[in-house]
């Protein structure tokens, strides 16, 4: 008898000591359905506000802003579209370092999409001329390297991408097919720099999941080997902090069978399956997060599962090999979004959740983060990088930095964020949508730099820019920006050669470049004119091609397997 009291003491005790106590929370949020939320800090005063958009129990769509007073929400009056069925977004496209909103949905008169210019605070329809969209996602993104944010739209059959030209925002009419019940993300899974793009959704024909390469602004369609999925929620995430992105992937398959998959970046693009541990789930919304501050992602999920009227959902911890449903009593919902933010600053992550219950009853709570003393310590801020230097190609910058560190998150895990400015410790040219000194992240989510140790601005003005960088954790919490650099754009600007190893060989006559066989994997080649204009950008290639330039000196910068190099090319007639 004393061995099995004891053998329950034990169990007692290892479970005690791994569980996650989630509190819920009525904070007078309309219950929606057919909804979205985001959270954000519009006003910049370092705590996170709220957008809920959706439908309430009597039919009526609304959209609203609550702002958060020490963790006390109250509604605010904006004059915002009601929408249902759509997507809310905090983004700064105007980089002017306060956060303005994207509202897409269905509105009374149909499909809408608009932007919000906040002024300080209060929020003006800039008439952007967007296509409206519902039943869909739409999320800011710089695609092209210039330091404002782009944005796409999904949604009611379309996908588009519109390019934010100094506040006026053109469509590129890039023919990506049709998508309708489709999510839509950004993400640099190759790692050169820029944003490539995840479409999923129903295009007519059935499920599909695209991965769209961004090759110098041109998106190309690469054989990825996905299942298709529809009705769900679909993005880039390193849960195995190995430092590039993986996928995951949930809704309807043509079979209506309620899917999530997981897919693992081999780290040179190629996406290999594994082992969900979640259950299927569509009309789904899915919230990556350090919920334990143990320095990975893990994984809060709501939606309908396959078979009648069955709704669940879930938190699950990351294991490192594996995810564990931790059994927290939240309410199965669907048509809603779940999104992992800490509201009280209390250093860990709380979920806000909203969507539609089993009966039909719409919902929004906030499940409160009370883990508990003896579960984790408090999620602490990272520090910055402390080596960090820029590389000025005429009217492009190159930023490269060593690796923050944290606490909680180890170093692959970590995400970066860079300001950029014509003016001193502020930000009007790169935003970093983050207090420009103390480093508070005023949206939830990683930096604008991504995973990467370096990236790159293009196409800017002659002149003096200053800039920092901060590191973001697993817990989306940002280091103060680090000291303060500077550096000058001019037409004829070009990068001073340093002396490097040889790696190259030239074959004149031929004009080619051949790279050494350990240097032909996950390399990244750019060649630029002695203006600085980037005239090449590709990655995973042996040789170059130099037949279709001009006689005269290039740029060619490398850099793979922990080498980089800028060499000087002559290309003769």
């Amino acid at each position: 008898m004393k061995n099995y009291l004891l053998s329950l003491l034990l169990l007692f005790l290892v479970f005690g000591l791994n569980a996650q106590n989630f509190t819920s929370l009525d904070p007078g949020f309309p219950g929606l359905d057919e909804a979205s939320l985001s959270l954000g800090d519009y006003d910049n005063d370092n705590d996170l506000d709220i957008i809920l958009s959706g439908r309430k129990s009597n039919d009526e769509r609304t959209t609203i802003i609550y702002h958060n007073d020490n963790g006390n929400y109250s509604p605010l009056a904006m004059g915002l579209v009601p929408v249902k069925t759509g997507a809310t977004c905090w983004g700064d496209y105007d980089a002017d370092g306060d956060l303005d909103l994207l509202v897409t949905g269905n509105d009374i008169d149909g499909a809408s999409a608009r932007i919000y210019n906040n002024n300080d605070g209060a929020f003006t329809d800039i008439q952007a001329g967007l296509q409206g969209v519902e039943e869909g996602n739409s999320v800011w993104g710089d695609f092209d390297n210039d330091g404002d944010l782009d944005l796409v739209l999904t949604g009611d059959w379309i996908a588009k991408i519109y390019r934010n030209d100094d506040g006026v925002f053109i469509d590129l009419e890039i023919d990506f097919g049709y998508f309708n019940s489709s999510a839509a993300a950004w993400g640099d899974y190759d790692q050169d720099g820029d944003l490539d793009l995840l479409l999923t959704g129903d295009s007519g024909a059935g499920a599909v999941t695209y991965i769209y390469r961004n090759d110098e602004g041109e998106f190309v369609k690469i054989e990825a080997g996905l299942p298709g999925v529809m009705a769900g929620a679909s993005g880039w995430v390193d849960f195995d902090n190995d430092a590039d992105l993986d996928i995951f992937l949930t809704g309807f398959d043509d079979a209506l069978e309620a899917k999530f998959y997981r897919y693992r970046n081999d780290g040179h693009g190629v996406f290999e399956q594994v082992t969900a541990w979640m259950p299927g789930v569509a009309k789904s919304s899915v919230a990556w997060g350090d919920m334990d501050n143990d320095g990975d992602q893990d994984v809060a999920f709501c939606g309908k599962g396959s078979g009648c009227g069955l709704y669940i959902n879930g938190i699950y911890r990351n294991e490192g090999d594996y995810f564990s449903d931790i059994n927290v009593d939240i309410y199965p919902l669907t048509d809603g979004k779940m999104e992992w933010a800490d509201y009280d600053n209390d250093g860990d992550l709380d979920l806000f959740s909203t969507g539609a219950r089993v009966d039909e009853t719409p919902q929004t709570l906030i499940y409160r983060n009370d883990a508990g003393s003896n579960t984790f310590h408090p999620n602490t801020a990272p520090s910055g990088p402390t080596e960090y230097d820029t590389q000025v190609f005429g009217n492009s910058v190159e930023f490269s930095w060593n690796a923050g560190s944290d606490n909680e998150t180890p170093a692959e895990g970590l995400t970066y964020n860079i300001r950029v400015s014509t003016i001193s410790n502020s930000c009007n040219v790169w935003s970093p949508m983050a207090e420009e000194i103390a480093g508070f992240r005023r949206v939830v989510g990683k930096g604008n730099a991504r995973q990467n140790q370096n990236w790159r601005l293009q196409g800017l003005p002659e002149g003096e820019y200053f800039w920092s960088i901060q590191t973001i954790d697993q817990g989306w919490a940002g280091s103060g920006f680090v000291a303060e650099k500077t550096f000058t754009l001019t037409t004829t600007s070009v990068y001073e050669m340093n002396a490097t190893e040889d790696i190259f060989i030239y074959h004149a006559a031929d004009k080619y470049i051949e790279l050494d066989d350990d240097l032909q994997q996950n390399n990244r080649i750019r060649v630029f004119d002695v203006q600085g204009k980037m005239l090449l950008d590709k990655s995973n290639v042996d040789i170059i091609s130099l037949q279709d330039y001009h006689a005269g000196i290039y740029i060619l910068h490398y850099a793979a397997a922990g080498k980089t190099a800028t060499k000087k090319i002559s290309v003769l007639e």
